[in-house]
């Protein structure tokens, strides 16, 4: 039972960590979102924008520095979304 309470502990430290990812992401989500507001054509879904962010975690630069880490996973992803 403490093994289980540690490692919920444990992951709650490291989501919280990441929180900096989470807030980049969601500007960024909502700035495509309102792009339908201009023309309709540039409307994108969920799914969409979803992939490119697992693909950016998956594909950003590993970094020993969480910092470094975070700075990666979000430059990435910026582009990432740029690009397509």
């Amino acid at each position: 039972m403490q093994a289980a309470e540690q490692t919920e502990k444990d992951i709650d430290i490291t989501r919280a960590e990441y929180v900096p990812v989470a807030v980049n992401t969601q500007i960024l989500f909502f700035c495509v979102s309102d792009l339908a507001n201009i023309d309709p054509m540039y409307q994108y879904s969920l799914e969409w924008f979803t992939n490119i962010f697992l693909t950016s975690i998956q594909s950003a630069p590993r970094a020993d520095v969480l910092e470094k880490r975070i700075n990666n996973i979000n430059e990435y992803f910026t582009f990432s979304l740029y690009c397509n």
